[in-house]
């Protein structure tokens, strides 16, 4: 994971749930809102990555990162 930014705002680069995860400790109880550009389960195969995996398996994922 790549962070960028300042004292304010951060952005990091990497795997959505990693990088919640690295971050939970510092920041916990001071996030205002967080955008993780998941992938949408569209059923095309991109050159980063698959978006057409079994639903449940998608959902699955989806709650990893949505759910505490």
């Amino acid at each position: 994971m790549r962070r960028i930014g300042t004292s304010s705002t951060t952005a990091s680069h990497g795997d959505n749930l990693l990088a919640l995860k690295a971050l939970e400790q510092e920041f916990v109880g001071q996030v205002k809102c967080i955008f993780i550009d998941p992938h949408y389960n569209t059923g095309s195969a991109f050159e980063h990555y698959d978006d057409g995996i079994e639903h449940s398996l998608w959902l699955s994922l989806m709650r990893e990162r949505l759910v505490k």
